[in-house]
């Protein structure tokens, strides 16, 4: 502002040397958004039938923008839910999230152009139903000082509710603002993800299912994206999957037919690197290779700190990449 200011007033210093020219100067025309109109059936709560506290809202424009959403609070003591889509055009399809339950939600919806500016506009309500049995209904949480809580809502893998298990967020104040029901899904209506759900890199979810021993990727509406099966590979889920820097999944899984060298089944004693591409096994960590199979004695020992039992799952073990076998 500063250096416009400053060359704004050399020029005129110069041109009031010359009494041949006159000066107009004016600023630029204020914009004014264009006002859009979302009908009803534009606006789909829940299209697939999984996620209550979400929608799809489908609208065109004359202007093209990136769309700006705004899920506004339900009181002074609660969060709004903003996001800021890349999707510069005309035509938009959008998924809302951070509706409240048993709500009339308010949704400002803006079009902004590459400067930043709003140049259409519109505002939409969704009424949503009640959270599904099971799930918290009073969440009371501990507000920390400003600035000490990155904003967003908060993932939580859910065991209160089982057959399927049902995993939420919840904001700051603690409402819940998303969940994921599969309980009218073909085959993940007994969803038992062990360790729980998370975040892809790409935005999605991931979980693996003990019930089907498959893995599934999904989106923020609860549509099933990719599902990768574990079983024709030989290999059973079991508690955990993590996305590897590589995009594959390293994954902890039982194998089918394995033995102890006494004859006896053993249980979680492998680790696979599944490629995300191919679901080919990429690489296989076979534990009994790295500990002492045979070391139940020893563990009771290693479970006793200062004179208190532990849990068995409280101890970390490093293995090397490529002591894995292909």
């Amino acid at each position: 502002m500063i250096k416009t200011a400053t060359a704004f007033g050399l020029l005129l210093l110069l041109l009031t040397g010359c009494s041949k020219f006159d000066v107009n100067f004016s600023l630029p025309p204020t914009i004014v958004p264009v006002e859009i109109t979302i009908p009803p059936d534009s606006i789909k709560l829940d299209p697939y039938g999984f996620a209550p506290l979400s929608a799809l809202v489908k609208f065109s424009s004359t202007i093209a923008g990136n769309t700006y959403i705004s899920v506004k609070r339900k009181n002074v003591n609660s969060t709004d839910v903003n996001h800021l889509f890349s999707d510069m055009g005309l035509n938009h399809s959008i998924p809302v999230i951070g509706l409240y339950a048993n709500f009339l939600n308010t949704v400002d919806i803006r079009l902004v152009n590459s400067n930043g500016d709003t140049v259409a506009r519109s505002t939409i309500n969704i009424q949503t139903g009640p959270l599904p049995g099971n799930l918290p209904t009073s969440i009371k949480a501990t507000v920390a000082a400003t600035g000490n809580v990155e904003p967003g809502l908060n993932l939580v893998s859910n065991y209160s509710s089982e057959n399927p298990h049902i995993p939420f967020m919840v904001d700051n104040y603690g409402d819940i603002r998303w969940l994921l029901n599969y309980k009218s899904h073909p085959d993940l209506n007994r969803l038992d993800y062990s360790n729980g759900i998370k975040r892809l890199r790409n935005g999605n979810f991931y979980f693996g299912d003990i019930n089907t021993d498959n893995l599934y990727e999904v989106d923020l509406l609860g549509k099933i994206l990719n599902t990768w099966k574990l079983g024709a590979t030989g290999y059973i889920f079991h508690h955990d999957i993590d996305e590897m820097p590589n995009g594959n999944f390293i994954i902890s899984v039982d194998k089918q037919g394995s033995t102890h060298l006494n004859g006896v089944p053993t249980a979680e004693d492998y680790v696979i690197e599944v490629d995300r591409q191919t679901t080919a096994i990429k690489t296989v960590w076979d534990l009994k290779e790295s500990l002492d199979e045979l070391s139940s004695g020893r563990l009771d020992e290693m479970i006793m700190e200062k004179g208190e039992p532990i849990s068995k799952e409280q101890f970390i073990i490093e293995l090397n990449y490529l002591g894995g076998q292909p």
